[in-house]
């Protein structure tokens, strides 16, 4: 309800409230715009994932500090807005976006199964939360989106940082919500493993990634 595209290229969050916005406009995020500090911590978190992980996230290019300022709620004083620019080559195309409008993309979904449990297992073994999972903050080629939430951990116990209302936002139940969203994809592309074989793939893919973070935690360089 904030961000827009820009050619076939390009991303930009915070641009204002669009006809997707779903909050109040006096609610967080509801005014479609974008905190400076966000912006900021979104780009850094959101870089070294692209950096660090196999599956990744999109790149941010630039942050734009806009002239405009906000009341935002954890601060008295109102600050400055921003533009977030993300590369995009169809990366930020949601799961809601196949459901809801008719987007003409080739999906294959063995290979998006096997990219959510890869990515799964990454964050964990990372310790990175991401913190507003069940808002469906995924794309169709296996990347997590929107990482102005995400957090690293100091410890691994459940933890949450938007919401306690749903389980897939505490650390190391991700998956709960990635096998909603897989879910929810299947019954819209009726696939011929419609059954209960997608979970099996789902956790052999994920507890085998698992394996492999486990060694390079332990200094052993697997290629």
């Amino acid at each position: 309800g904030r961000a827009c595209y820009l050619g076939s290229d390009f991303n930009i969050k915070g641009i204002g409230r669009t006809q997707l916005a779903k909050n109040p406009p006096y609610s967080i995020h509801g005014n479609g715009r974008m905190a400076l500090e966000n912006a900021i911590r979104e780009a850094m978190m959101s870089n070294y994932i692209f950096e660090n992980t196999l599956t990744g996230t999109s790149p941010v290019l630039a942050v734009i500090a806009l002239k405009t300022k906000d009341k935002y709620h954890w601060i008295k004083k109102p600050i400055h807005n921003a533009l977030l620019v993300r590369l995009d080559e169809g990366s930020l195309d949601r799961i809601s976006h196949r459901e809801y409008h008719n987007i003409k993309r080739n999906i294959s979904l063995g290979s998006l199964i096997k990219k959510y449990a890869i990515f799964d297992a990454e964050m964990f073994s990372h310790r990175i939360l991401h913190g507003a999972w069940s808002t469906g903050n995924i794309s169709l080629n296996g990347q997590w989106l929107d990482m102005e939430s995400a957090s690293f951990i100091s410890g691994r116990g459940a933890r949450y940082s938007i919401t306690k209302k749903y389980i897939s936002n505490y650390f190391g139940y991700e998956s709960i919500g990635i096998k909603q969203a897989i879910r929810q994809l299947i019954e819209i592309h009726k696939p011929s493993f419609a059954g209960k074989d997608w979970q099996n793939i789902f956790d052999s893919e994920r507890a085998k990634q698992m394996s492999y973070e486990i060694l390079r935690l332990l200094g052993i360089n697997i290629k």
